[in-house]
């Protein structure tokens, strides 16, 4: 007989921005809550491995949620990997 044994795809993580809200608005100083998820099929849980970052400020911080409250004025792009 002949059979075939095929690799185990390997999906991408799935990664979930879930506050603040997209397009929300801040005054200066404010702090900022930030929360996340990721998951991955062949991993599980990867949330306390989120890196977040802005496009204004560098990086923001790690894990499933944490706070700010020094931004730098302006539009940020938040970017969590």
């Amino acid at each position: 007989i002949t059979i075939v044994i095929n690799e185990v795809p390997n999906a991408a993580p799935s990664v979930t921005i879930t506050a603040p809200n997209n397009n929300a608005t801040f005054t200066a100083g404010t702090t900022i809550n930030f929360t996340g998820t990721a998951t991955d099929a062949e991993d599980g849980n990867l949330s306390a491995s989120i890196n977040w970052s802005s496009n204004r400020d560098g990086s923001l911080g790690t894990g499933a949620s944490f706070s700010r409250a020094n931004l730098s004025v302006g539009t940020h792009v938040i970017t969590a990997k």
